[in-house]
């Protein structure tokens, strides 16, 4: 029997939730709290960072460049639990200005998070981001479809 996990898809909803929110106020502290000490991070240019003293440096200095009209909407788009206390979490992310308006030209993001549970809450344990190449995706669809 599969256990009920709506509380844990609820709480990963709002996990998520959360990291939109510290990008929107640019708030390093606030979305650095959300990671494992021991965390590794890959950027969308895939640079890997290891350990919270690097994903930090590289946050803060990213956040502090970040265009002040550029923000983005998470979506969590599918979550699977490997183990009771880990959960591999689907994010898509959008480029939108403050009114939530998408920005045209701007890639979606597609965010793969490994999210540990710390008591009661979870943090997460590394994440890879990388851009959707919509045309790519679509060109690679038709080759498999055909071969």
């Amino acid at each position: 029997m599969t256990p009920d996990r709506s509380a844990d898809l609820a709480s990963i909803r709002r996990f998520v939730q959360v990291v939109e929110n510290t990008q929107w106020q640019r708030n390093a502290d606030a979305f650095l709290a959300l990671f494992d000490p021991d965390a590794v991070w890959t950027n969308p240019i895939g640079r890997r960072l290891t350990g919270l003293d690097e994903i930090s440096r590289f946050t803060r200095e990213g956040l502090a460049m970040a265009p002040a009209d550029v923000f983005a909407i998470y979506e969590v788009e599918h979550v699977t639990f490997p183990g009771d206390d880990v959960a591999v979490v689907n994010v898509r992310s959008r480029a939108v200005t403050a009114d939530r308006i998408p920005i045209s030209g701007e890639p979606d993001g597609a965010k793969l998070y490994v999210l540990v549970r710390n008591k009661k809450d979870w943090l997460l344990a590394a994440g890879h981001n990388t851009f959707v190449m919509e045309i790519a995706i679509a060109q690679q669809k038709r080759e498999l479809e055909s071969a």
